[in-house]
C-alpha cells in the first residue's frame, strides 16, 4: 500500500485528467504547478511532508519496506502468455522502472522534505547522486545503483529507441550488442527484478537511518 504519493493540485488536475495520482517525473505538462501530498487517503495543502511529525514520517517510510515493485509487471506477463512471451517481459521491464521511479521518489521526497524541484531532478543520476549527499547519503555506495540505472537506461531504449541495444548497454547482457534488437527480455527481466528490489529496500533503510 502506498502511504504517500506525489499529485497535483486540483486546478492542475482538471488540465491533467490521467488519473487521480500524476507522477511529478512523468508529467511535464503540468510542471511548476503546486503540490499536494496525499497521505493515507487524505490530502495534505503543504507542499512539503513538514507537517508529518517525524514519528508519523518513520512510520510511513517503515512501511515502505514493504512495498512490492513487480505487481503491475506480472500481470503484464501473466497476460502476455506464452505466445506473447518476449514482448510481455519487455513491457514488464517498462513496468518495473516506472514502479520503481514512482516509489523511490514519494520515498526520497519524503524523508528528506524535498521541494517540488528537487523531486522532479532526482530522476536523473547526477542530480540524484548529489542530492543524497548534501543529506549524508552516499547512493552509489547502496548496493544495486548500478541496477537502477541499467534498468533505466533499458527501459529508455525500449520506449524511445524501439528496443534497439544502445552504447551504454553493449554486452550489458548476453547477446545485446550496440545498435541491435534487444534479445531475451525474460532473462533480462529476471536479473533486473531481484536486484532492483533489493536495491529500493537498502534505500529506504537508508532513508529510515538518516532521518534518525
Amino acid at each position: 500500500m502506498q502511504f504517500i504519493t506525489i499529485v497535483f493540485s486540483s486546478v492542475a488536475k482538471e488540465e491533467c485528467a490521467e488519473a487521480d495520482f500524476i507522477s511529478v517525473l512523468n508529467d511535464e505538462l503540468c510542471e511548476n504547478r503546486s503540490l499536494l501530498f496525499f497521505v493515507q487517503g487524505q490530502f495534505m495543502t503543504d507542499q512539503s511532508p513538514e507537517s508529518l511529525s517525524d514519528i508519523e514520517i518513520l512510520d510511513i517510510l517503515q512501511s515502505m519496506k514493504d512495498d512490492v515493485l513487480n505487481t503491475e509487471a506480472k500481470e503484464i506477463i501473466l497476460k502476455g502468455g506464452k505466445a506473447g512471451r518476449q514482448e510481455a517481459y519487455k513491457q514488464a521491464i517498462v513496468a518495473l522502472h516506472d514502479t520503481f521511479e514512482k516509489n523511490f521518489v514519494e520515498a526520497v521526497t519524503l524523508a528528506l522534505g524535498l521541494n517540488a524541484g528537487q523531486a522532479k531532478k532526482i530522476k536523473y543520476k547526477k542530480d540524484r547522486i548529489r542530492i543524497l549527499k548534501v543529506r549524508g547519503i552516499d547512493y552509489m555506495a547502496i548496493d544495486g545503483a548500478e541496477t537502477a540505472q541499467v534498468l533505466s537506461q533499458v527501459a529508455q531504449a525500449i520506449v524511445r529507441e524501439d528496443a534497439i541495444v544502445t552504447h551504454d548497454l553493449h554486452n550489458i547482457f548476453p547477446f545485446w550488442k550496440e545498435g541491435w534488437p534487444m534479445v531475451q527480455f525474460d532473462n533480462a527481466y529476471n536479473i533486473l527484478e531481484e536486484d532492483i528490489g533489493i536495491h529500493y529496500a537498502l534505500v529506504i533503510e537508508n532513508l529510515i537511518e538518516n532521518f534518525k
